[in-house]
Order: structure tokens, then C-alpha cells, then sequence
């Protein structure tokens, strides 16, 4: 996983909203001792700044990094598909997905493992692909696995970012769907997202997930698709379960 200088300007967006859900944390810890563990060691070479200085300047002065080999010299060894060891569990303020759950095969024990590394009132980011991304590793995600899954252990869900792109083009070209309040429910409950007729192989789809844990830890449970889950059953709900076109 890398970050560009295209990408450096939505990482500001997405931890201005990280650092936004950690400063109204009760109890949360002080900005000068946060604590974020990446997916994998970023590539930052082309920022020519180490990935523990990015963080650094993004509001995490300490900054580990779990990958399933050390060859890209991160600071904990570990295969997503193996549980997380429990000196492990509520270690850290932010757990950053910078686009491995679709390399691990086993999902739910990544996000399982998500789940338990970050602290209560912690905030976790998944950037994971959502469309035209084939063959680019085992999965591609639609936005009701990771609402489904943090609506179900009680997560506040704060913003998602879809960014669009073209192949073969600068990402500052890329076109962005933020989506917040009451229209996170809306995507996560809709039965399918049309994309515009305008779109081609050529444009691949990515979503920024951003979620709080609620305050008080509890093991992590399997949702319901939320689509069919009986908490969304009723007629208030009925109006969100309608096509949406991006």
C-alpha cells in the first residue's frame, strides 16, 4: 500500500474526521500520546517522508504497522487471518485499513481483529475497493458489509468517502461522493448503487469507511445483511431500501 501526493490530500480529510470523533471521546487519550496501527507498512517514498512522520503530522506521533511478513519493516508480524494477540486488544486510538481486507482472505477475522485492536471510543478507516478493481486482490466490497458490521457492534458510523477515478490518470482528478448523517443508513441499507452510464472498466470505485467504537468494549458479533436484518423491518426503513444512482 502506498501513499501518493494525490493521496496525501484525502488522508487530511479522512484524519481531520478521525482527530474530530477522538477529541469528543470521553476519557479519550491526549492528542500528544495517540496510538495508530496501519495495515502494513505505507510506501511514502514518493512524499519523501517516512510513514511514521506522515502519521505523525495526520495527529498520531506513534504509529505501528502489522503485515504478515517484516520485509517492509513494520513493527508487528502478524497474519489478519489469525486473531490479534490479546495484549493486543483496545491498544490503540486508530486502526488504519489503507487496503488490505481484500488481500486476507478471512474478512471476518480481519474485521473481528479491527474491532478488538482499537481502543473503546477509538475510530477505524477502512480505503477498501468497492468497484472495477479485478483481480486486484481476493474481494471487492459493497458499503452494507462494513455498516452491517459496525451497526452490529454498536459503532457510531461517522463518514464514508466514495472516490471515483479513471485509469491512467492523476487521482486529484478524482470525483468524490461524501456521504454523512442520515445518508450513511440510506447507502447501507439501499437494495443496489447504480453507477452512471459514464462509467467504464476504466473507473474503479474505492470507499473511505470511518467508524467510532462505542465507549464500552464488547466481543464482536456476525451481523444480518442490514437489507434483510429485522431491526430494519418496519415502514421506516422501507424508504431507504430503494435503488440509488451515484
Amino acid at each position: 500500500m502506498g501513499i501518493s501526493a494525490d493521496a496525501r490530500a484525502l488522508l487530511d480529510d479522512v484524519f481531520a474526521d478521525v482527530r474530530t470523533c477522538l477529541d469528543g471521546s470521553p476519557a479519550g487519550t491526549p492528542g500528544a500520546a495517540r496510538r495508530l496501527l496501519t495495515y502494513g507498512r505505507q510506501d511514502t517514498r514518493e512524499l519523501g517522508e517516512t510513514p511514521e512522520a506522515v502519521f505523525a503530522a495526520l495527529g498520531f506521533p506513534v504509529a505501528d504497522s502489522l503485515d504478515v511478513t517484516g520485509a517492509e519493516g513494520c513493527t508487528i508480524v502478524h497474519d489478519l487471518n489469525d486473531p490479534v494477540p490479546a495484549r493486543l486488544h483496545g491498544a490503540y486510538d486508530c486502526v488504519y485499513d489503507g487496503g488490505t481486507m481484500e488481500h486476507v482472505f478471512d474478512v471476518k477475522s480481519v474485521l473481528f481483529n479491527t474491532h478488538n485492536l482499537a481502543r473503546p471510543g477509538g475510530v477505524v478507516v477502512h480505503a477498501v475497493p468497492v468497484n472495477n478493481w479485478i483481480n486486484h486482490g481476493f474481494y471487492q466490497f459493497s458499503p452494507t458489509l462494513l455498516y452491517g458490521f459496525y451497526g452490529a457492534n454498536g459503532y457510531r458510523m461517522s463518514k464514508i468517502f466514495l472516490a471515483v477515478d479513471a485509469k491512467g490518470t492523476p487521482l486529484r482528478n478524482r470525483k468524490f461522493v461524501e456521504v454523512t448523517g442520515e445518508q450513511i443508513t440510506v447507502l447501507g441499507l439501499t437494495a443496489r448503487l447504480v453507477l452512471p452510464q459514464t462509467f467504464t472498466p476504466n473507473h474503479t470505485v474505492t470507499m473511505n469507511f470511518i467508524a467510532q467504537k462505542p465507549a464500552e468494549h464488547r466481543p464482536p458479533v456476525v451481523p444480518q445483511q442490514p437489507f434483510y436484518d429485522p431491526r430494519y423491518a418496519d415502514a421506516t426503513f422501507a424508504p431507504y431500501k430503494q435503488l440509488i444512482r451515484l
